[in-house]
């Protein structure tokens, strides 16, 4: 488990130090091609005990733990709640995984560039889901991979990307993207 602390330094005062937030992730599942998959809570009210922390020294955070499945990617004015997946454990370190989290978060979204090169990476995809869902997605492509994960259990083209309506990073089959479009 990883926890991260924000404090507000008022002048860049010790003395005036305040905790305006923490953020914890929980390894809820370690894959054999040595990924993990992470559960992160992060907390933006008062008082500041840990969301995660009590369930990990019981040994309940897992994935298949039916009260964190319930809030994952979710938010309200107390917490927010993401999953990082495929995160590598070895050939990453701890700053990417910080990073995926706080994007996982939807911290990137809430002060978006608009200008026109940002605009012009957006694509409306035509896309199935791995459960055969079919729906039409705003994503911004991070780039393209070989390769395997849990949704997309045999080895394919994926591509990473942001998704807008849903403003968290997702993995994407190439295979399963009927068409593109600029929005």
């Amino acid at each position: 488990m990883l926890r991260v602390t924000f404090e507000i330094l008022p002048g860049g005062d010790e003395a005036r130090a305040r905790t305006i937030g923490i953020m914890e992730l929980a390894n809820i599942k370690t894959h054999l091609d040595g990924t993990a998959d992470y559960a992160v809570a992060l907390k933006k009210t008062p008082p500041f005990a840990g969301a995660l922390r009590a369930a990990w020294k019981k040994n309940r955070v897992s994935y298949d733990d039916r009260e964190l499945n319930d809030v994952i990617a979710s938010e309200d004015e107390e917490l927010i709640t993401a999953f990082v997946g495929g995160h590598h454990r070895t050939k990453r370190g701890v700053y990417d995984l910080l990073f995926r989290a706080l994007r996982a978060c939807g911290l990137d979204m809430r002060n978006r560039d608009t200008t026109a090169a940002t605009l012009r990476r957006l694509v409306r995809i035509d896309y199935t889901n791995w459960r055969g869902e079919r729906a039409k997605r705003l994503i911004e492509p991070l780039g393209l991979t070989f390769g395997a994960s849990e949704f997309h259990p045999h080895p394919q083209y994926l591509i990473p990307a942001i998704d807008h309506e849903k403003k968290t990073e997702r993995v994407f089959a190439a295979k399963d993207i009927h068409s593109w479009e600029t929005p």
